[in-house]
């Protein structure tokens, strides 16, 4: 068993997790996992059920930001068409209607959903099951000897992009974590004696061999060192398909539903994304942001707990921006850890693991000081993906002028409302803030124009 395997216990179902926790329970002493699985499952799990519970929050704030830009545009549209009140709804309601329906549905998944981060950190309920299911299942780690002698190897083998693991070479922390996992594989399988099937979720390509984007079996390169070293047949199977085996040869009982869960985890297996240089840096600025946010909401909470110092309300925020903190630091170092700049096509960008992004851009747009300018450049790179996927320049261009001409509306606004200042009249905010915030409006102004510029002369950027 791969890691990615045991981490998916903590994003099924309940119903779907004692599925899975019985079909391996069902492969008895056949059952074992390398001692880097081990350690590489423990060492995340807090971190895979924190960001499962994270979709619970982030998919309803994401609805309703849609929501009002959808209808938005219908209210302007009916103000340019001068609808009667009784078309206007008609035109509205089944929007409103729909979004209801569908964040009730979201709440009605996080309602039956079991673990708790809380839970988790404590007594975690998905650790206990596996350290009975695993126990003497698991293999012996390196001594520090082998350790520093397979991490030169691993590198004379990444340069040589001889699998696994060389796709993970730019990664700064465990790059090395395939090819341990490899390593002790092999050393089972010598053990033994006996054919290896290793389950995993990882479709990257120093494990898998794709035929028409479909995955046909292991690289052949690992199974031939298999079959030399030991002698031995070695074969990949998803945890889809380990499912379907083990309800039909081990009668485990396994539904539908458990089975296209696995498969739909496998299918968001993150691929690295390309990014160009200023829309990696920008997504950083955001997160940033979001972090200096996080840390005036933790001082202001400190102070207000001098004063009152048994005020629960003000424990509760010191907690949770606490925890903000710490949260969005650990994703900033993450996101650059595993960031690779590069050149392609004369122009810089940045090769970033798949799944890191799409957490940043969520946590980006969470809300606090700076979410307009965070919203704004994460739409802003959203645009240029889409000017570079396939749906077309124009696109992407019309997204980012929309973008654009926001920046530019909000720097009207906060003109404004300084001319109202600067007359002493009342506003709800001080000079000096707004002085802040139109200097803000008019940087993203200028940076959105800049982007739609270079998008304009480098067409868009390919992803070789």
């Amino acid at each position: 068993m791969d890691t990615n395997v045991l981490l998916e216990l903590y994003r099924f179902t309940p119903d779907a997790r004692e599925e899975l926790l019985q079909a391996l329970r069902r492969v008895g002493d056949r059952l074992w996992i390398p001692h880097q699985v081990a350690a590489e499952y423990y060492n995340r799990r807090v971190d895979a059920v924190k960001d499962h519970l994270a979709l619970y929050a982030s998919v309803p704030k994401s609805l309703d930001e849609h929501k009002a830009k959808v209808l938005q545009e219908l209210y302007a549209f009916a103000k340019r068409c001068s609808m009667a009140a009784e078309d206007k709804r008609a035109l509205v309601e089944p929007i409103q209607e729909v979004f209801t329906r569908v964040k009730a549905e979201v709440a009605k998944h996080a309602e039956s959903f079991d673990l708790t981060l809380e839970g988790v950190i404590s007594g975690d309920p998905v650790l206990s099951e596996l350290a009975e299911i695993l126990d003497g299942k698991t293999g012996q780690g390196f001594n520090d000897d082998e350790t520093r002698a397979l991490i030169e190897e691993y590198e004379r083998r990444a340069q040589d992009e001889r699998p696994p693991g060389y796709k993970d070479s730019s990664k700064k922390e465990n790059a090395h974590g395939d090819y341990f996992v490899w390593e002790q594989v092999l050393r089972r399988a010598e053990e033994l004696s006996s054919p290896i099937l290793l389950v995993t979720n990882d479709v990257k390509e120093d494990w898998v061999r794709k035929e028409a984007g479909l995955i046909v079996g292991a690289r052949p390169e690992l199974v031939a060192e298999m079959k030399e070293r030991c002698g031995v047949d070695f074969l990949i199977l998803q945890l889809g398909g380990f499912l379907q085996v083990a309800k039909k040869e081990l009668g485990a009982s396994v539904s539908a539903s458990t089975v296209a869960q696995a498969e739909n985890l496998a299918a968001s297996v993150d691929r690295p994304l390309v990014l160009p240089e200023v829309e990696y840096e920008d997504l950083v600025f955001a997160l940033v942001a979001h972090r200096d946010h996080a840390m005036a909401q933790l001082d202001r909470a400190r102070d207000s707990l001098e004063v009152h110092p048994d005020d629960e309300t003000f424990q509760a925020d010191r907690e949770f921006a606490q925890a903000d903190v710490v949260r969005v630091r650990k994703l900033i170092h993450r996101l650059k850890q595993n960031s690779q700049r590069k050149v392609m096509n004369g122009q810089p960008v940045y090769w970033v693991d798949g799944y890191l992004v799409r957490r940043a851009r969520q946590v980006a747009l969470e809300g606090g000081a700076g979410a307009a300018k965070a919203r704004r450049l994460v739409r802003a790179a959203e645009a240029g993906e889409i000017a570079r996927g396939g749906q077309g320049l124009k696109n992407g261009l019309a997204t980012l002028r929309s973008l654009y001409e926001e920046a530019r509306t909000e720097e009207a606004t906060w003109a404004q409302l300084l001319e109202q200042a600067e007359s002493r009249q009342e506003t709800n905010f001080s000079e000096a803030e707004i002085r802040q915030n139109l200097q803000r409006a008019r940087d993203e102004g200028q940076a959105l124009e800049l982007r739609l510029k270079r998008l304009r002369n480098a067409g868009h950027y390919e992803n070789d």
